[in-house]
């Protein structure tokens, strides 16, 4: 009798054991939260095992206007737009006036939407007002040069144009050409130097 009592325990440790090493997979984008149960002094119940296990899912990445950019000293950069696929750059509104300036950012810096484009100029040495040729867009365009963010300020107007340079090329780098009636935008400017690393969004 003794010998199947311990071998009616055995068998129970046995299966208890084999439910303990159950693979458990969690949902992609989940956390697992576990809770132990403890005495008055400290000392855990059920054993070394969590007596229970909590899977919350995280929060969605933020999107749309309800989130903002924040600098280090918590001045508001933009309104989040969207997020990219590996969320390590995000996409922001700053509104300017009337306008929407689109700006990328990292944690640690602020990009242009655009990454190269050509300055146009009405003279042929590259010198005056810039312009830009770009198509329709709901939000301002940018581009980036130093810490000086060139955004399209107005809609194209036909303008004969002498030259045109790189956005990432010297002022003395310059191509003379001339285009007439060429529909180019108007440029304004921000310095985005006024704002501090590392960003965060809110």
């Amino acid at each position: 009798m003794r010998k199947l009592v311990v071998g009616v325990l055995f068998g129970f440790l046995a299966a208890a054991t084999a439910a303990w090493a159950l693979e458990v997979t969690f949902p992609t984008r989940s956390k697992a939260q576990a809770r132990v149960i403890v005495d008055e002094l400290g000392n855990v119940l059920f054993g070394a095992m969590p007596a229970k296990v909590e899977v919350t899912n995280f929060p969605a990445a933020p999107q749309g206007g309800s989130s903002v950019l924040k600098d280090a000293n918590g001045t508001i950069v933009g309104v989040l737009l969207s997020v990219g696929p590996v969320a390590s750059i995000v996409s922001i509104i700053r509104s300017v006036g009337s306008l929407g300036v689109l700006i990328n950012a990292t944690q640690f810096d602020l990009r242009a939407a655009i990454e190269n484009s050509n300055f146009y100029y009405e003279s042929n040495n590259c010198s005056g007002t810039p312009y830009m040729l770009r198509g329709s867009s709901f939000y301002s365009q940018s581009l980036l040069v130093g810490s000086t963010l060139y955004y399209v300020s107005g809609p194209a107007t036909p303008r004969d144009i002498g030259s045109f340079r790189d956005s990432l090329n010297p002022p003395e780098e310059c191509n003379v050409q001339t285009y007439l009636d060429w529909p180019t935008h108007p440029l304004a400017t921000l310095d985005l130097a006024q704002f501090v690393p590392p960003f965060h969004v809110e």
